[in-house]
């Protein structure tokens, strides 16, 4: 039996990696989350990517956005791209002029490994700082692989709002679970806050509940009036100053 576990594994991994990359091409959005996990005593993070049909599990040390592509790549070799893209995404990044200047001189098409773009940041950008240099590496990976022929590029993550996770699609729908967790942690002592409370979490949750029951048969009037309801609920005020800054942020989001 330990043999069996153990072993002459490659045909399972080849069946894994086809059965990830059927599920990637299988829809345009991917639902996306991690979860800390424990690897011979030390912490490290269970990234899973699901869809309707499927669900990939990856383990890796780090849950920081170049790890969160590595795992929609399916760990294969990063890939830099200093390009268009890449420089748009750095457009509100506090950067120097200089620096800024240098990157449009770099500024290519050209497709890099992880060691070539180091280097380049190295020759030209010296004074970089740590979260600098990263910012640009993030950029220039999430660039390449927009770029990508050979591997299926996802459109839109469902994701939490947790900041490893922009840029690297070019839409992002935020997860109704993870939106709904805030709401559980506040602790009113008032009794007519607890009623506010409760009642808002209701209408949170039946609303939920009709959006995946949309999602069975989907109307351009259903659509219409669920939209509406959407901005009903995220309006509604109630005089507890918590709540409602809750309320408002998630009409934000």
């Amino acid at each position: 039996v330990s043999n069996l576990l153990i072993q002459n594994q490659e045909e399972f991994h080849a069946e894994k990696d086809a059965v990830y990359e059927a599920g990637l091409r299988s829809s345009p959005w991917q639902h996306t989350d991690d979860t800390q996990t424990r690897v011979n005593g030390q912490n490290q993070h269970c990234h899973i990517v699901c869809n309707p049909v499927y669900t990939a599990y990856h383990t890796k040390p780090n849950k920081d956005r170049l790890s969160v592509l590595d795992v929609l790549r399916n760990g294969r070799a990063r890939s830099f791209r200093l390009n268009r893209e890449a420089l748009d995404l750095l457009e509100n990044i506090p950067l120097s002029k200089a620096v800024r200047q240098i990157l449009q001189t770099w500024s290519s098409e050209s497709e890099m490994d992880e060691a070539t773009c180091q280097q380049n940041l190295e020759r030209y950008l010296p004074n970089l700082g740590k979260q600098q240099r990263k910012v640009i590496m993030d950029a220039a990976a999430i660039a390449s692989y927009h770029k990508e022929t050979d591997w299926p590029v996802i459109q839109t993550l469902v994701c939490d709002d947790a900041p490893q996770f922009n840029w690297l699609t070019y839409s992002m729908m935020l997860c109704w679970v993870h939106d709904g967790r805030p709401y559980k942690k506040l602790m009113p002592v008032v009794p007519l806050h607890r009623e506010m409370l409760d009642g808002l979490l209701k209408r949170f949750w039946n609303h939920y509940d009709e959006l995946l029951e949309y999602k069975q048969q989907p109307t351009p009037e259903e659509s219409a009036r669920l939209e509406a309801d959407f901005d009903t609920l995220f309006s509604t005020r109630t005089g507890y100053d918590d709540l409602d800054k809750r309320i408002a942020k998630s009409q934000a989001k």
